[in-house]
């Protein structure tokens, strides 16, 4: 994306659906870096490699965030954009990274890995401070979990885990002699990031709730979006394809019956089917569209059973059968036209048997 603010708006709400996409972080803190934020691209890089710590990128990302805490960058371009519509203010941090001060002999390192990168994030990790009235992005996103890291004495166990990628051979013999403890800390950090993840704020009808997260075996797709309570669908709901694009909406009653409006969408976001629900039952008229936008299907349903005229479409828009049906069966005329438009053929049913015309 040529738009930076479109580009970190697209990231943001990609995250929103499904904080596992490791790339999106990647992609985050590259931008970040650009700009000179190195403490907000120090965070989005660690959770990508905390997701992904054997991935393809993980080495070459680890290479990168090194170089930027010890050393100027020629990346770093500053435009001036605005990352967060509030909150999320880490100059100060910003300002010892790029000193180095935690590059003095005199600063005491947690870890037996002692290079600039585990220096640089063991400061970071020491200043950050969750503060709830914030509001910002990173501060709700990367912080709560870098702050327990240091509070509860992880760090050095974290290092050796963030640094499970390096080619670097005395890295790779630390790193192993610590296996055991590696292990435990990437059952406790996978907890805290389900934890962590497992509501989201939504605004539903002018009023902010909140909604759990339901992700598929392996956390590897945000699933749905709701609130269950004793194994019965509550309020409104948003269901999900893959990459996180919407593909059913529609909200329940307090007896967990469907209820309103409920759209069904297409893989490529295009509406594909929309009915009222009364009580649980289809209600009204039930559109489908084809993934062009072209209406394919039109049919009328009362109390949950089809009743009324039932529509079939050609590709081109115009209509292909044209059929009544009364109570759930098919009765009166079935017309079916050609796609000019022309009458094919026509006969008539009683209670669903034929009769002639």
């Amino acid at each position: 994306m040529e738009d930076p603010k479109k580009a970190m708006n697209y990231f943001k709400k990609a995250l929103a659906l499904n904080p596992y996409y490791a790339k999106v972080h990647v992609n985050l803190g590259s931008m970040c870096l650009k700009e000179g934020k190195f403490s907000q691209a120090l965070m989005s890089y660690i959770m990508a490699i905390l997701i992904e710590p054997s991935g393809s990128q993980s080495n070459s990302i680890l290479s990168l965030m090194n170089s930027m805490v010890s050393s100027k960058l020629d990346d770093v371009k500053p435009t001036g954009i605005k990352f967060s519509e509030k909150g999320d203010d880490y100059s100060d941090i910003d300002l010892i990274i790029s000193n180095y001060a935690a590059l003095q002999k005199e600063y005491k390192v947690k870890s037996k890995i002692d290079i600039p990168l585990v220096r640089q994030v063991q400061v970071m990790f020491e200043q950050l401070e969750y503060d709830k009235s914030d509001g910002g992005f990173w501060m709700e996103t990367y912080v709560p979990l870098y702050q327990k890291i240091f509070q509860e004495d992880k760090f050095e166990v974290f290092s050796y885990y963030l640094l499970r990628s390096s080619e670097n051979s005395k890295h790779k013999k630390i790193v192993a002699k610590n296996a055991d403890a590696t292990s435990k800390f990437i059952g406790w950090a996978g907890d805290e990031i389900r934890d962590q993840n497992a509501t989201k704020t939504v605004i539903i009808n002018g009023k902010k709730e909140s909604r759990r997260r339901f992700h598929g075996d392996g956390d590897d797709g945000l699933q749905a979006l709701g609130k269950l309570e004793e194994g019965k669908y509550l309020g409104c709901w948003e269901f999900f394809h893959d990459f996180g694009i919407v593909s059913t909406t529609g909200c329940y009653n307090e007896e967990g019956e469907r209820k309103g409006t409920w759209t069904w969408f297409h893989e490529n976001g295009t509406k594909k089917e929309e009915i009222e629900f009364k009580a649980g039952k289809a209600d009204g008229t039930d559109n489908i569209w084809n993934d062009t936008g072209t209406k394919y299907k039109e049919m009328n349903y009362k109390e949950g059973k089809l009743d009324g005229e039932y529509k079939i479409y050609h590709p081109s828009g115009h209509l292909k059968k044209l059929l009544t049906y009364k109570e759930g069966i098919l009765e009166g005329p079935v017309t079916s036209y050609y796609t000019t438009g022309e009458k094919q053929y026509e006969y008539a049913l009683a209670r669903g048997k034929f009769l002639e015309i």
